[in-house]
């Protein structure tokens, strides 16, 4: 597929471009998914390092947990 804008661009520079451009995306798949992998593993052992778990609370349920925690602080 090439671009009908493109002007002054023989067939076989166009066909170079393409092939350049699916080498760099599948390279950087490559390294996303690398780095996606070693962020997993690095997550795993500090959750297992700390026997700490993580909890996710949504935005509203946060707010509402606040609003309880500053009601029972404050003096009646």
């Amino acid at each position: 597929m090439y671009f009908s804008d493109a002007k002054d661009v023989s067939d076989d520079e166009a066909a170079q471009a393409h092939e350049m451009l699916v080498h760099n995306a599948q390279n950087l798949m490559k390294y996303v998914k690398e780095v996606v992998r070693e962020a997993n593993a690095a997550n795993i052992k500090i959750r297992a390092d700390t026997g700490l778990t993580i909890k996710w609370i949504p935005k509203d349920q946060q707010v509402k947990q606040r609003r309880r925690k500053t009601r029972k602080s404050q003096p009646n």
